[in-house]
């Protein structure tokens, strides 16, 4: 049996969706990525400390490395942290490419669960 599902979302393609865990609690989480087999970037998530209680997101755009940095500032709650919408994070065919994401931190050792959508205009 062959089974096809296609995720949308309004007007936009769901691309890609998963979970990834970083290996030990300071680890980042790097996403390689290809599109097409025409273009190729990556995306890594760093999980710096930040001020108790207290969340913020930096985004390092690096054109000549193809790499985007989201340095995850104080992401530290078992309910999770996350975007509040999608982040723009290039443009492919003619299409915006957009990522929504939520990190959890898990146990004692904070280790940190990522959930993450890729979104594709649809035209």
């Amino acid at each position: 049996m062959k089974v096809s599902i296609q995720k949308k979302s309004s007007v936009y393609d769901i691309v890609d969706s998963g979970t990834a865990f970083n290996y030990l609690n300071d680890d980042s989480v790097k996403l390689d990525i290809e599109l097409n087999g025409e273009f190729a970037f990556s995306i890594e998530f760093l999980f710096p400390k930040g001020d108790k209680g207290k969340s913020d997101l930096k985004v390092d755009y690096d054109s000549t490395k193809k790499l985007i940095k989201f340095a995850c500032f104080g992401f530290d709650n078992s309910l999770g942290t996350g975007t509040k919408q999608p982040i723009e994070i290039g443009i492919f065919n003619g299409k915006k490419l957009f990522i929504h994401f939520w990190i959890y931190s898990l146990g004692e050792s904070q280790v940190k669960k990522l959930e993450y959508c890729f979104f594709m205009e649809r035209q």
